[in-house]
């Protein structure tokens, strides 16, 4: 979307104009995010953060195929960015994200988080 140019005192303003700026709010007051993301919006735009609770972030690979409303094992890995190593230690996870008839495969690496007590995936195999 083009940013919206600044008006002089007496330029006119058309009905094309106008209507530009109230798709832009429009679809600023649309926003929305998804959990473990919060959002909030306030005279300074719009903030995102973490929602509270959720702690332990880790990286690794699925062992089984995580189903909606199932869990699944994760292999935890450890090491740097492309030299990742298995650490031995698993994790039960769970996704939120997925909706009815939607899983994940086994191997897909990704990003778990500790929320309210249990690992739930909040990422996985990033686009190339």
């Amino acid at each position: 979307m083009a940013l919206l140019p600044h008006v002089r005192p007496g330029d006119p303003i058309s009905a094309a104009r106008f209507n530009q700026l109230i798709d832009t709010v429009n679809s600023l007051a649309s926003f929305s995010v998804t959990p473990p993301l919060i959002q909030h919006k306030g005279p300074g735009g719009i903030q995102i953060a973490l929602s509270g609770g959720i702690s332990g972030l880790k990286h690794g690979k699925l062992d089984d195929n995580l189903v909606f409303g199932s869990t699944a094992v994760c292999s935890i890995w450890t090491g740097t960015v492309n030299a990742e190593t298995d650490s031995g230690a698993n994790e039960i996870v769970a996704c939120f994200l997925l909706n009815a008839g939607e899983s994940i495969a086994a191997t897909s690496k990704v990003t778990i988080a500790m929320i309210d007590g249990k690992y739930y995936v909040i990422s996985r195999n990033c686009p190339v």
